[in-house]
């Protein structure tokens, strides 16, 4: 820790659950101090919560969690609520497993019980290595169970592979090369559906004589109620007419028996016989097992004509299909990449493209969609928050079945300096919200302390606390820091990462002090006040805008000629969106006279005359009191001053509104420079100074034509 240095904390979260606790954590962190990070990569995740509460997901890293030093991947669990990750695929005591445990798991409705693959010895006395099996985590108790094993009570000898299990943990779906029913005669691999409540087991892959399929099934899955199953199997004697000799996906009903074909496939050793029937990595049956979910690069309706693979619903009801990976206005995708899931009730579908389906969407980014089936309504997954979002590679998604949550994989975010792709990390995305959740972070992060004052004259986050502004005098936070004098940074509590903004657009240090930082709600814009263009500390101070985003530096404090205000300018506000900025020039006249902006205004100042019926949103902010659209007006913490809203339709959200403001105004004047063309007559902002009175300008983006009209008296 430092001897002199003031620690700047925030009492800040990143979403989590009201029932947490708050805590402060420290945001003037050095990321260049031996910087930690995952140190293995992460597949995408296998299994998804009905809610999206807990995620199940493999990784090589050993920093997850205390205690890994297997060497090897393992299965981890993720708690939503309890934003903590925790290995599951051990031992009764807490054994680790000593070979590779990267085999499809799932996770009951409730969290409580886990159902992975192992092929590790010391999960379970007794059992034997190198053969896969199929285990039940006790969360709870802490316990781990062999689920399957033959009439004696012993373990198999030969494989099993789990496949899926009812929301309630009742039923498994497995498929085995084991004679698990008497119906079972051939030597490949059937499904089964095991009741953990009776101890039975029931062949799922039955022949139309019912005894066992010809040919090897498997990849299936359950409805929640384990009612209904769909799989996929080579034989050609499961449904009446199937002549086709190739792999094919069949939907049927456990309880009545009875079976059908979903899709088609073409016939083995055909130029197109590679594109079966598959189903998605996510949930493929509804709830109530009449929808099931699939895959083709097969054209199975006449309006498919894109050549590429496309996702589809089965309906059991009537044996209809419909494409369900489609664009707006129902228009086709040109490079679809994958269909991630289906929700519970059938009626939604994510998918993941390599080409714009949205309007502005940009072109060779992978990008990762909602799509309403009924509607149509297409919404995008938000990986990346703010102006950016969901830009980037994604290599691949879980939903959960209420279809309110994402689980994602990406290797675009990368923490800190180095290949891109180097480790994938997953994140967690909650429907219509911009917040995003890492979920792959390391148990301990090193990093160090800024070695000087931090946040003495602002500290400021963007709306959902992942970004933070703030000004300091370290010269340790990023490389390079060499100038010596206060710098603002802004730090991504989501990555970890520290960033200088009060840089030139050539990435040059400033030489001179830069303070007072504001930062939009998306994070993306930031604002601070610091010496004039030309770098010295001689020059007047000016107000200047830096868009992460695009890297560009603007200077705000101009006149309608662009040129920098000759008289400084201090305290920078700014709006929600970005394209409004508050902040207060020095005054050219004296006290006695009433305040005048001609500083940085010339004649293009206009005065606003009355309140309008459109008011623009204020927010306060010492009461984080958000003013809605008609509102007459809202006092902040100051009694001498009042702003009032009037018309406007450029700006869309309002600045925030000052709390410091005092009865000496008549030395300061607050001015709104919108960075937006506007109308010459189009009044923004009214602003009142009891008792002293003040003016009530608007700064349109043209040259003067009408003189500088007071609003009050001195």
């Amino acid at each position: 820790m430092f001897r002199y240095g003031r620690w700047l904390m925030l009492s800040l979260a990143l979403p989590a659950p009201s029932a947490v606790a708050i805590t402060l954590e420290q945001v003037n962190r050095a990321t260049i101090a031996a910087p930690m990070d995952i140190n293995g990569g992460i597949r995408d995740p296998w299994h998804v919560s009905h809610d999206g509460r807990y995620a199940l997901f493999d990784s090589w890293a050993n920093n997850l969690v205390a205690g890994d030093t297997n060497g090897v991947a393992d299965l981890f669990l993720y708690d939503a609520q309890a934003d903590a990750i925790e290995r599951v695929n051990l031992g009764n005591d807490g054994t680790q497993v000593d070979l590779l445990s990267l085999r499809t798991a799932a996770v009951t409705r409730d969290g409580r019980r886990v159902f992975f693959n192992s092929a590790a010895a010391g999960l379970v006395p007794g059992v034997a290595a190198y053969v896969e099996r199929i285990y039940l985590r006790d969360r709870v108790s802490g316990t781990t169970t062999l689920l399957i094993r033959d009439h004696d009570g012993q373990p198999l000898a030969e494989p099993t592979y789990f496949c899926d299990v009812s929301e309630d943990g009742r039923y498994v779906l497995f498929a085995t090369s084991a004679r698990m029913s008497p119906a079972d005669h051939n030597d490949g691999f059937d499904v089964y559906r095991l009741d953990r409540l009776s101890g039975d087991y029931q062949l799922v892959s039955v022949a139309l004589d019912g005894s066992a399929a010809g040919r090897t099934s498997y990849s299936s899955q359950l409805s929640a109620d384990g009612r209904y199953a769909v799989f996929g199997s080579w034989s050609g004697n499961i449904v009446a007419g199937d002549q086709n000799e190739n792999f094919d996906l069949f939907w049927r009903d456990l309880d009545q028996g009875r079976t059908l074909q979903v899709g088609r496939s073409e016939p083995y050793g055909s130029p197109t016989d590679v594109s079966v029937p598959l189903l998605p990595g996510g949930n493929a049956v509804s709830d109530d097992g009449r929808y099931v979910l699939l895959e083709t690069g097969l054209p199975l309706l006449p309006a498919d004509t894109n050549g590429t693979f496309d996702g589809y619903r089965f309906d059991s009801s009537d044996g209809s299909l419909q494409r369900v990976t489609l664009g707006v206005d129902a228009a086709q995708i040109e490079y679809y990449k994958t269909v991630s899931g289906l929700s519970a009730d059938g009626m939604s579908v994510l998918f993941i493209a390599t080409t714009p389906v949205l309007p502005g969407d940009p072109v060779g980014s992978e990008r990762v969609y909602w799509r309403n089936i009924a509607s149509g309504e297409i919404t995008p997954v938000l990986l990346h928050a703010g102006a950016s979002a969901g830009e980037g590679r994604v290599l691949g998604c879980m939903p959960s079945a209420d279809a309110n949550v994402a689980y994602c994989t990406s290797s675009t975010q990368p923490l800190f300096q180095g290949p891109e792709d180097e480790y994938a990390n997953l994140f967690r995305a909650v429907r219509g919200e911009s917040a995003v959740r890492r979920v792959s972070r390391p148990l301990v992060q090193a990093t160090a302390h800024a070695n000087g004052h931090s946040g003495v004259y602002s500290v400021a986050a963007s709306s959902d606390g992942r970004y933070v502004a703030f000004d300091s005098s370290a010269n340790n936070l990023v490389i390079g820091d060499n100038n010596g004098v206060r710098d603002v940074f802004v730090r991504d509590r989501l990555l970890g990462t520290t960033a200088r903004v009060s840089v030139s657009n050539a990435g040059a240090e400033r030489g001179c002090p830069s303070t007072t930082a504001d930062i939009s709600a998306d994070g993306r814009y930031v604002v601070f006040e610091s010496c004039g263009t030309d770098g010295t500390a001689e020059a007047p101070l000016q107000i200047y805008r830096f868009d992460r985003l695009m890297g560009q530096l603007l200077v705000v404090s101009t006149d309608y000629k662009g040129s920098p205000g000759d008289r400084a300018s201090r305290q920078p506000q700014i709006s929600d969106d970005g394209e409004a900025i508050l902040f207060v020039p020095s005054r050219r006249t004296s006290a006695s006279r009433p305040i005048r902006t001609e500083t940085i205004s010339c004649a293009t100042w206009l005065p606003a005359r009355r309140p309008s019926s459109r008011a623009i949103p204020l927010r306060d902010r010492a009461t984080a009191r958000r003013m809605e659209r008609g509102s007459p007006a809202t006092v902040v913490s100051s009694p001498s001053a009042t702003w009032r809203a009037i018309s406007s339709t450029t700006i869309r959200t309002h600045a925030r509104t000052y709390s410091y403001l005092t009865g000496t105004c008549v030395s300061w004047n607050v001015s709104v420079r919108p960075l937006t063309a506007l109308s010459s007559t189009t009044p923004v902002i009214a602003t009142e100074f009891p008792p002293m009175g003040a003016r009530c300008c608007l700064r349109p983006m043209r040259p003067c034509r009408h003189p500088p009209v007071a609003i009050g008296t001195s």
